[in-house]
Parts: structure tokens; C-alpha cells; sequence
């Protein structure tokens, strides 16, 4: 049984219309040019769903939990099991065996991928917590949120090496909320159609990061940090939309994900 992401692909031909090769591979702006909420704002909503969902959970994998990377789910997969459904949905899963990416995975945990972790849009439903005190951040922008999560990770925590969905799936943006300047976003590598980037910068309060998460990426504490390192990643559908039970494609069905971006069209209050 495929994805719904894949289903939806074959359905529309998407990658007829998907440039696979990019315009670009990494973007940063501030959050005011695209018209979200300030990093003050969003600290304060994001400790507001803290209080009351009851507290932050760790990342899940072979039925052990990090003390070190925390946090909770912006969007639920209201079909998937307990876990999925549950506010830390996003945060990983116990059956999880693989950091890196579905697809290079030796042995992969579920037959199917549909309603499992690994399935993306599964986590179309935004939790009515997060909803109340993230409305101005997702209404910024003009796209579904998919699989998406907040998180804190600690002093000296090294992120693993990964790769995420291809930006027809998904495209994701990291927006810091605590960050020191040994926070450092690392990408080294090259995606299936040949688009590479190696790079390294320090994430900063106030700016808004998209990359391509295709290629091989991670967020390292490179010695020093005092404070847990806070972080929004939301992640929107770009082609895609659910209304009631039924996924069609939206307005944008056909506009490469890296110009809806730097157009800002996708952006209703961008400067």
C-alpha cells in the first residue's frame, strides 16, 4: 500500500512538473519579510502549549527515549496508532529502527509505510493545542502543514546525519527560538538529481531557514552551548490539499516549491 503522497504523484503526474533540478538549495530570511509572528511571540505561544499539553516527550526509537532531543508535534495522524495520534506523534516512534531516510533503510519496521512515521501526509490533522496558540504562524502561510515538530535539543547534542522528503513532498522551515552561536546547520551533499550543496552557518533568533532536506544535513552543538536549543520545524504540503476526506491539488499545483518561496506568494503578510 503506497503513501498518500504517492498516490497523489501517479494520480496528478507531479513529477512531470517537478524541476528536479533546483534553483536553489538553501534560503534564509527573516520573520518579519515573511510576515510571521516575532521570535518573542512565538517563544510565548510555543511555552503556552508546553503548559497545556503537561510537557515535552523525547524522540522515540527501539523502544527508547531521548533526554536529549524533546519536544512535541504541531500536526497528528489522526489515522495512525496511539502514538501518531497522540501530541508527540512526530517525535519519532518506538518501532523506529533507521534515522536517515525511508528509503535507505535495510530493514525497514513496516510493510506498509501508509499511516506509519514514515508516511508524511498521515499527520494532516494540526493538534487543537498547538492550533490555538500557533494560528498566527500557520495562517502565514498558504499551505497545508504536514508532519511537522518543535524541539529542544540539549547542550552538546549531535543531530545525526539525515535526509528528509524531496521539496515536492515537503518543504520545511527551521525557525530558531533559543539558539547560541555554536548552533550550527551543516549540509554536505548531493540528492538523487544531482543538486549539491556544502555549507555550514549559525542559526540566529529571528531568521527562518529552508533547505533543500534532500541532500544529507544536521544541526550540531559545537561546544559550549549552556541552554537547550529551541526550534520550530514546520513542515508544508506544496502541492497538495485535504478537504473533509478528499486531497486535491491546490492553487499552487505546478509552481516549483523553491519559487513559491522566494516569491513569497505562498506568504499572504510578506513584506
Amino acid at each position: 500500500m503506497t503513501t498518500k503522497f504517492e498516490e497523489l504523484s501517479e494520480k496528478y503526474s507531479a513529477f512531470d512538473s517537478y524541476n528536479k533540478k533546483l534553483s536553489a538549495n538553501y534560503l534564509e530570511f527573516t520573520l518579519e519579510e515573511l510576515g510571521m509572528p516575532s521570535a518573542e511571540e512565538l517563544l510565548k505561544s510555543t511555552m503556552n502549549i508546553v503548559d497545556d499539553l503537561g510537557g515535552i516527550q523525547g524522540w522515540s526509537k527501539n523502544n527508547k527515549i531521548s533526554k536529549n532531543y524533546r519536544g512535541f508535534s504541531i500536526c497528528t495522524n489522526p489515522d495512525g496508532d496511539e502514538h501518531l495520534q497522540s501530541p508527540y506523534g512526530s517525535l519519532g516512534h518506538k518501532e523506529l529502527n533507521w534515522s536517515y531516510s525511508s528509503e535507505t533503510n535495510p530493514k525497514p519496521p513496516w510493510q506498509s509505510e501508509k499511516n506509519t512515521y514514515y508516511d508524511s501526509y498521515g499527520f494532516n490533522q494540526v493538534h487543537p493545542v498547538v492550533a490555538k496558540h500557533y494560528n498566527d504562524l500557520l495562517s502565514s502561510v498558504d499551505l497545508m502543514p504536514t508532519r511537522s515538530r518543535v524541539v529542544w535539543a540539549a547542550p552538546g547534542f549531535i543531530q545525526s546525519w539525515h535526509l528528509d522528503e524531496i521539496l515536492l513532498q515537503v518543504v520545511r522551515f527551521n525557525i530558531p527560538l533559543i539558539t547560541e552561536p555554536c548552533h550550527v546547520l551543516e549540509i554536505n551533499g548531493e540528492d538523487e538529481y544531482g543538486n549539491a550543496l556544502t555549507m555550514s552557518t549559525q542559526l540566529e533568533v529571528g531568521k527562518v531557514y529552508m533547505w533543500n532536506t534532500a541532500i544529507k544535513h544536521r544541526v550540531v552543538d559545537l561546544g559550549g552551548a549552556k541552554n537547550d536549543r529551541l526550534s520550530i520545524v514546520a513542515g508544508f504540503v506544496p502541492w497538495f490539499e485535504k478537504s473533509g476526506n478528499e486531497w486535491n491539488p491546490n492553487k499552487y499545483f505546478g509552481v516549483q516549491p523553491m519559487d513559491m518561496i522566494t516569491s513569497k506568494i505562498i506568504f499572504p503578510n510578506a513584506l
